[in-house]
């Protein structure tokens, strides 16, 4: 449990820097510069500060990091400082919401106190815009006299979702009667964001100067966010993408007519977020079990912490849990008829023969427990995700969990499409090339690929370059990282090789494969991206005639930026 005084170490000292925080220096520095920076380093500096103390007296003073009371001793302070954390990124809002947002999806790191609190940030975050401001801003943005001119049954004092740039309203559209979300963006966030971004630059240009060239591509993805109309464009373009998939998942159409910079209209998606109806399904299971939910959450947890992660899910296939829960819908007909032949026919009749004397009771009918099918709602998002990045060259760069809804018709709804990365057809074959060398344990293809796209590294060991890349894009189960949790096993990689740049190609595809990763672990449902991908990027090869060898076409030009590693799991 010491992973999460790391963790938030790093937050401050410089591993949430590729996220853009950057906070290494003292108090007295943070003041001289930014207020918010003290802000920051006063609510979380003494978090920190005990969370060492502890780590050092255990390490030096016992008890062993193994034994029960190391164990309680961090649960302590887990109880003590969750929501302490919880509201400095609450107060602080911003970019420091994306770092919360992020933090929240790596319960394989952290505790899973912290990632609860934290995941109120992805649709739950405080704002002190008033109505009169949102009013407004919605007046003056449609050019509008009068809201109830376009939509109807807009309530400014209810939002059905708040988040790092701003509100999430419900309505109607008059012209239509459409369900739509109205997305209002909160006046000065992007100077905000600006501000924050500004802030971790100047960090570490003292602390960490050689990490600077990270925040280029850090502030391109991020800084798109803040032109609503650019958002309208990508989802329009993948609600086209996606039509292929339209069984499994929905994306919201934007109504291009009604957005602006500071407002999008977009239909709306019913449902909760994916990961909460997963869980409601799992407190149903567990309370027919009789089973503890939130204990077995714990258990699965310090088991992860202890054994590092699981291989990948090799249980039954989507297709076999489909069939299992058509049988349980079958079976509940079956059981369910003899109960309504009584209630439709066997009850009103006899009440009639009596004439009201005899009146018998209705029967209960039965409703047996039918679980999600978790395999292939991974399943979907891998082949979908999967089809953005090696089909399309243009994916979600925030796919956080809150990004995902679990529809009435057990789609999955995607949304929330402000950060997209837009790959050129080069570097969408860079990537289809390195998966498919992944794939088939090209040793010498994937250290070639990697080195030509700008990694540079010590000694150039293939062995390590390989491990990364299958960490990067495939999975990080402790059959991948030799019985090591994650950041040990980065450890003992930069020690075997020490990196110093990569290229800023796998930047966001990386992130966008840990997070997918940290769904699947959320789910319970560990999985290899690399079964899924790995055919893909094969079919792709030959359905576009690429030459698998031939790497002369499809490389980062020299002189392409290229980013530090610090940790991978900041990257992501």
């Amino acid at each position: 449990m010491a992973q999460v005084g790391r963790f938030l170490k790093g937050v401050l000292k410089g591993g949430l820097i590729t996220t853009g925080l950057g906070i290494t220096g003292g108090v007295g520095y943070a003041y001289a510069t930014d207020p918010r920076s003290l802000q920051l380093w006063t609510g979380l500096g003494p978090v920190i500060v005990h969370y060492r103390a502890i780590e050092f007296k255990q390490k030096h003073f016992g008890p062993a990091s193994t034994t029960p009371e190391a164990e309680a001793e961090w649960n302590t302070l887990h109880e003590k400082y969750a929501d302490h954390v919880l509201k400095s990124f609450q107060d602080l809002r911003g970019f420091y919401t994306k770092v919360g947002q992020y933090m929240a999806s790596r319960n394989d790191v952290i505790p899973e106190i912290y990632s609860e609190k934290l995941r109120t940030l992805e649709d739950q975050v405080p704002h002190n815009t008033t109505r009169e401001t949102i009013l407004r801003v919605l007046k003056e943005s449609l050019g509008v006299g009068e809201l109830k001119d376009v939509f109807v049954g807009l309530d400014l004092e209810k939002p059905v979702g708040t988040a790092s740039i701003g509100q999430v309203f419900r309505a109607r559209l008059k012209e239509n009667g459409a369900d739509v979300a109205i997305k209002v963006q909160t006046p000065g966030v992007e100077t905000l964001f600006r501000g924050d971004l500004k802030t971790a630059r100047a960090f570490a240009a003292v602390m960490a100067p050689e990490q600077l060239i990270i925040f280029d591509e850090i502030e391109r993805q991020f800084l798109t966010e803040f032109d609503y109309r650019r958002e309208a464009d990508q989802l329009e373009q993948v609600h086209q993408n996606m039509k292929k998939y339209r069984k499994e998942v929905v994306v919201p159409r934007p109504y291009k007519k009604y957005c602006t910079k500071e407002v999008l209209v977009m239909d709306f998606i019913p449902g909760p977020k994916l990961i909460e109806g997963i869980r409601e399904m799992g407190r149903r299971w567990a309370a027919q079990k009789g089973v503890d939910f939130e204990q077995l959450q714990r258990d699965t947890k310090a088991k992860y912490e202890r054994e590092g992660l699981p291989p990948p899910y090799d249980g039954p296939t989507a297709s076999t849990l489909q069939l299992y829960r058509f049988w349980l819908r079958f079976w509940d007909l079956i059981r369910n008829y003899p109960v309504w032949l009584y209630n439709t026919v066997l009850q009103p009749v006899t009440h009639a023969f009596t004439l009201g004397l005899v009146s018998l009771p209705k029967a209960p009918y039965f409703h047996i427990f039918i679980p999600l099918n978790t395999a292939k709602i991974m399943d979907t998002l891998i082949r979908v995700h999967g089809h953005q990045l090696l089909v399309d060259g243009f994916f979600n760069a925030d796919p956080h969990t809150g990004n995902f809804l679990l529809c009435p018709d057990e789609r999955i709804g995607l949304i929330d499409y402000g950060q997209v990365k837009r790959l050129t057809k080069e570097q969408r074959l860079d990537m289809v090339k390195l998966v498919a060398a992944l794939y088939r344990d090209d040793l010498g293809r994937i250290q070639e690929i990697v080195i030509r796209n700008g990694y540079v590294s010590k000694h150039y060991d293939p062995v390590v370059m390989r491990k990364m890349v299958t960490v990067c894009f495939d999975q990080d189960g402790r059959n991948v990282t030799d019985g090591l949790n994650l950041q040990q096993f980065m450890d003992k990689m930069y020690e075997m090789d020490p990196w110093e740049k990569t290229g800023e190609l796998v930047i966001m595809p990386a992130r966008l494969s840990f997070l997918l990763r940290g769904i699947g672990l959320m789910m319970n449902h560990p999985v290899s991206l690399l079964r899924v991908w790995g055919p893909l990027a094969e079919k792709v090869l030959k359905a576009e005639k690429v030459d698998y060898n031939s790497l002369e076409d499809h490389i980062a030009p020299p002189g392409s930026s290229c980013v530090q590693i610090v940790k991978i799991e900041d990257e992501a």
